[in-house]
């Protein structure tokens, strides 16, 4: 069984305004990521990267297709429903100016999730008075 599964994802927009088309970010995706396994999303600017990960995290809703984690369906969960997955499903940004902060050292950015999740690991993960 895969740990990630995506059946033929597709992702569309609406133009705002009269007369609005209909917008195709992502067109018949499908990936199957093992359990242990990395995979890497690479492809010219505007081809739908995010949009994939955004979908992936229940951020963008699909027009079509299937996304599973551990063999279970995840693309219609409602918000309360996808919460407990946020500890095993995070994006990382391609652009570390728009998604680390300056005042946080790189532990502390990368604890914060953790802390937020975890309360055991509140006492153990560094923060900014342990500096």
């Amino acid at each position: 069984m895969s740990a990630l599964e995506l059946r033929d994802v597709r992702v569309h927009y609406r133009e705002a305004g009269p007369g609005a088309r209909r917008l195709v970010a992502v067109d018949g995706v499908s990936l199957s990521v093992g359990e242990g396994e990395t995979v890497g999303l690479v492809g010219e600017s505007g081809c739908g990267k995010t949009t994939i990960g955004r979908a992936i995290l229940g951020l963008v809703p699909l027009a079509d297709g299937e996304i599973l984690w551990g063999g279970r369906r995840i693309d219609a969960l409602s918000a309360d429903a996808f919460r407990p997955l946020r500890r095993d499903l995070q994006c990382v940004f391609q652009d570390p100016h728009a998604c680390l902060d300056p005042r946080m050292t790189l532990m502390e950015s990368v604890a914060e999730p953790l802390r937020n999740f975890e309360p055991a690991t509140r006492r153990r993960a560094p923060g900014p008075a342990s500096r």
